[in-house]
């Protein structure tokens, strides 16, 4: 009983947490839609937030911003800069 009541709770914890980086990241109406109809910048931010939302003790983001426009990718840099600013373990990117 203790493993099935803690395994839900882990589940809202890490729901709640992803829902909270979509936020930040300002793109919250993204966790409605289906995969296929992302942009390719919305999809980036997505894969991010996957991987902060696990709060690995080491993040390395490999090129995260190749192939999107020019003003995406400062965006993009932005938010990760934002996102990270305040982790006490190390980002590489």
């Amino acid at each position: 009983m203790f493993n099935s009541r803690h395994a839900k709770e882990v589940e809202k914890n890490a729901t709640d947490k992803a829902y909270h980086l979509l936020e930040m990241m300002g793109i919250p109406f993204v966790a409605e839609q289906w995969a296929r109809d992302l942009s390719g910048g919305q999809k980036r931010m997505v894969e991010i937030v996957r991987a902060l939302a696990t709060d690995p003790p080491l993040l390395l983001l490999d090129e995260p911003a190749v192939g999107l426009a020019p003003p995406v990718r400062l965006e993009l840099l932005k938010i990760i800069r934002r996102l990270v600013g305040g982790r006490k373990h190390p980002v590489s990117f």
